[in-house]
């Protein structure tokens, strides 16, 4: 087979989908694919099960703990709540600038965190009521865009990770901040509570992990696994 047949051939698999399999070498002739051969791959999505729309960028969009609740957040200073299971908005308010960059739902799934980030003056974070819509706690003590949010497994307390460096421990149900955790020589972008509560781990675009005494509030270790930590 010269290269033009091959060309002929080859176009016509592609704009009229004859299911032969194309040789390339030279005077084999095409064959059927063998009915034991898996399917091609598809390219729809059939396992979706619903879509749901915000006004513009999405930054984050966590489930709360039972699955029902959809939440997301976006660049343009909303904060959106879906039904999960029926795509009905059930609650949507608006943060005083910037955009929504982390979002966390608390265990019970009736109130939600909100990590701001953008061009904003105010790096509090705020903790809202899902069915109210109404602002229940602020966390003030960042200086910059706050990347990493993420709450002890009993839900007492709460860590989060910013663009200022800093790694802060903080006591959920006072507000209160009980530590600043100090050592990230660049942005710390992704925090996260060990299963005991015991320690937490940070992540720093300065490549190292570091991880947290929550009692002591001391530094027990520092990785470096070679590149940013996302």
């Amino acid at each position: 087979m010269n290269r033009l047949q091959m060309l002929v051939r080859l176009m016509a698999v592609l704009l009229v989908g004859l299911p032969w399999q194309i040789h390339a070498n030279a005077g084999e002739k095409a064959t059927k694919p063998d009915p034991k051969d898996p399917p091609p791959p598809s390219t729809e999505s059939k396992n979706l099960i619903r879509s749901m729309q915000a006004d513009s960028c999405i930054w984050a969009a966590p489930l709360s703990p039972d699955g029902k609740l959809l939440a997301a957040g976006t660049d343009k200073c909303q904060v959106f709540v879906w039904d999960a299971k029926t795509g009905e908005k059930i609650r949507s308010f608006g943060l005083d600038g910037g955009g929504a960059v982390g979002l966390l739902f608390r265990p019970d799934g009736k109130e939600l965190l909100t990590a701001p980030g953008g061009a904003v003056s105010d790096y509090t974070l705020r903790l809202w009521d899902v069915g109210t819509g109404k602002e229940v706690r602020r966390f003030t003590g960042h200086t910059s865009t706050v990347y990493g949010v993420a709450q002890s497994r009993d839900g007492k307390q709460m860590v989060s990770a910013s663009a200022d460096q800093t790694v802060r421990l903080w006591d959920v149900a006072s507000g209160k901040e009980l530590a600043t955790l100090t050592g990230h020589t660049n942005v710390a972008l992704r925090v996260a509570f060990s299963p005991d509560n015991q320690t937490v781990a940070s992540g720093s675009d300065d490549a190292s992990v570091r991880i947290w005494d929550t009692k002591t509030k001391k530094e027990l270790h520092k990785l470096e696994p070679g590149g940013s930590v996302y």
